[in-house]
């Protein structure tokens, strides 16, 4: 039996796009109620920290979660900064999930050379 088109292809794709937010939208988005902050603080990873803020974030701003390639690197920057991880962090996380976009097409730290690897 055919699936069912309930959304265009254009629909779809808008979809799928992870929302560009403000820097107000941003802040609401993921600026988290103190249970989450506690949550994420018990993760031991700060990748994972990241990630579960940003993905915490983005499903309170547009009611569903994103893979982390597609995370925006302002976003990560701005989660990052709020769970105190400096620069470096943000730079190391941007290029460890984006191996391909635009911000590079190879690993800029190769995942064995951060200093979160097992």
């Amino acid at each position: 039996m055919p699936r069912m088109q309930i959304l265009s292809p254009a629909e779809q794709r808008a979809f799928d796009t992870l929302p560009r937010m403000n820097a107000a939208q941003r802040k609401a988005a993921f600026d988290l109620p103190l249970g989450f902050q506690k949550e994420a603080e018990q993760l031991r990873n700060p990748i994972h920290q990241i990630g579960f803020c940003l993905n915490a974030g983005y499903f309170r701003h547009g009611r569903r979660c994103f893979a982390p390639e597609t995370f925006h690197s302002n976003d990560i920057a701005y989660v990052a900064g709020r769970l105190g991880h400096d620069a470096a962090w943000h730079c190391q996380i941007v290029f460890f999930w984006l191996p391909n976009s635009n911000e590079g097409s190879e690993f800029l730290f190769p995942p064995e050379r951060l200093p979160f690897s097992s």
